[in-house]
C-alpha cells in the first residue's frame, strides 16, 4: 500500500456563496476571509482556474498526460505538513479513549501507527530513522510519513471531531474537564471512552447522545438548536483531490478570482 506524507485541507463551502459583489476589490475580498470562522494553521486558496497536467514533453518524452483546464472552488489548506508531533496527539488520543489493554479496541491503536519500515530502502541506511523520526523531539515539527490512505482519512475525522469540540469549550457549551484523568460519570466510569466519545455528526443530531447516557458532568451551556449547532462547527476536514493538491502546489496561478479582481481596478 502506498503511503503518505500526509497533507490535510479543509473545505469552506460558505466562501463560494457570496455574491460577486461581496468581494469586487481586493481589499473587501480580503476583508471577507477575515470575518470567516475557520480551524487553525489554515490558508486561504481562492478558486480559479489552471492548466492542469504537463505543460511540456518532460526529459523521458512519454507525454502521458493531456493537459487541461481546470476550475478550482476556492478552499483552506493547512499552511505545513501535518507534523510527527500534531500525528502523535492523535496515537495519544487514541490510546487514552480505545486503550490497547481493552479487548474490545485491542487494535484500534495499533492500526493508527504509521508504517516506520517505509524508510527502508535496499541502497540507503535509514536505521535510525525507523526507530526514531515518528517519536524523537529532534523531529517533531518534520511531516509524517508512512501513512496510508486510510489512515489518513481517519485522522482527518478525527481532527474534524477535536476542531468542533473544541470550539464548544471555548463557547462553554462542553466543560473542559471532561479529559482529566479523574473526571468520572455517575458510573464512576471514564466518561470520554470507547464509544463515548465527541462525533460532529452526532452531536448535530443529538448533543445528548454523543458522550453515552450520562451527560451531567459534560454540558454546562445551552446547545441550541441544530440550526445554531450546524451554524458554530466546522466543515469536514478531508484530503485535497488531485486538482485542488496541483492548483495549490504551483503557489501563483495566473487566473485566480482575485487576480483577475486586481486586473480590473487597474482598468
Amino acid at each position: 500500500m502506498r503511503k503518505l506524507v500526509l497533507s490535510l485541507l479543509l473545505i469552506i463551502a460558505g466562501l463560494n456563496t457570496y455574491a460577486q459583489e461581496d468581494y469586487a476589490t481586493p481589499e473587501k475580498y480580503e476583508r471577507l476571509i477575515e470575518d470567516l470562522n475557520i480551524g487553525p494553521k489554515l490558508i486561504p486558496i481562492p478558486s480559479g482556474k489552471f492548466t492542469m497536467g504537463a505543460v511540456k514533453q518532460g526529459f523521458m518524452h512519454d507525454w502521458n498526460n493531456t493537459p487541461r483546464t481546470i476550475t478550482v472552488e476556492s478552499f483552506y489548506m493547512d499552511e505545513t505538513e501535518v507534523t510527527n508531533y500534531q500525528y502523535r496527539q492523535y496515537l495519544n488520543w487514541t490510546k487514552k479513549v480505545f486503550p490497547p489493554s481493552d479487548d474490545l479496541y485491542k487494535y484500534i491503536y495499533p492500526s493508527a501507527l504509521p508504517d516506520t519500515l517505509a524508510w527502508r530502502k535496499p541502497t540507503e541506511y535509514n536505521e535510525k530513522y525507523v526507530n526514531l523520526y515518528l517519536r524523537h523531539p529532534a523531529f517533531n515539527d518534520y511531516p509524517v510519513v508512512g501513512v496510508s490512505w486510510i489512515q489518513a482519512t481517519k485522522y482527518a475525522e478525527w481532527r474534524t471531531d477535536r476542531v468542533n469540540e473544541k470550539i464548544l469549550m471555548d463557547n462553554r457549551i462542553i466543560s473542559r474537564e471532561i479529559y482529566k484523568s479523574d473526571e468520572k460519570d455517575d458510573n464512576g466510569e471514564q466518561i470520554v471512552y470507547g464509544e463515548s466519545h465527541f462525533i460532529t455528526e452526532k452531536y448535530i443530531k443529538d448533543p445528548y447522545s454523543v458522550y453515552g447516557d450520562n451527560n451531567l458532568n459534560v454540558y454546562i451551556g445551552d446547545v441550541g438548536s441544530i440550526e445554531d449547532r450546524q451554524g458554530m462547527l466546522l466543515p469536514k476536514y478531508r484530503l485535497p483531490t488531485e486538482a485542488e493538491w496541483e492548483y495549490a502546489a504551483l503557489a501563483n496561478p495566473v487566473n485566480t478570482d482575485l487576480d483577475n479582481l486586481n486586473l480590473q481596478k487597474e482598468r
